[in-house]
């Protein structure tokens, strides 16, 4: 449950800060991306296959990624040097 929990923390603050980064730099991403677009659009059909379907999936696919593997992150311990070690007996 905790994992979820913390899961749907990094959601959400993600999507806040893409969203504020978005209105702030959208004149330059508008500009960027008709530099990397400009020339698909005579093909309308690839230009909403492009934009609709395969951009998302990549995009998805590496937040999933990165979030999982920031969820999954293990924290490293070092291990007690034996002569810390008690001896019960």
């Amino acid at each position: 449950m905790v994992q979820f929990i913390v899961w749907n923390v990094v959601v959400i603050l993600s999507k806040t800060l893409l969203f504020y980064t978005e209105m702030l730099l959208s004149t330059p991403i508008t500009s960027i991306a008709m530099f990397l677009i400009g020339w698909i659009q005579p093909y309308q059909t690839l230009e909403l296959i492009l934009v609709i379907i395969i951009v998302p999936v990549i995009m998805n696919g590496l937040a999933f990624w990165m979030q999982d593997n920031f969820l999954k992150k293990k924290e490293v311990v070092a291990p007690i040097p034996s002569s810390f070690k008690q001896i019960t007996t």
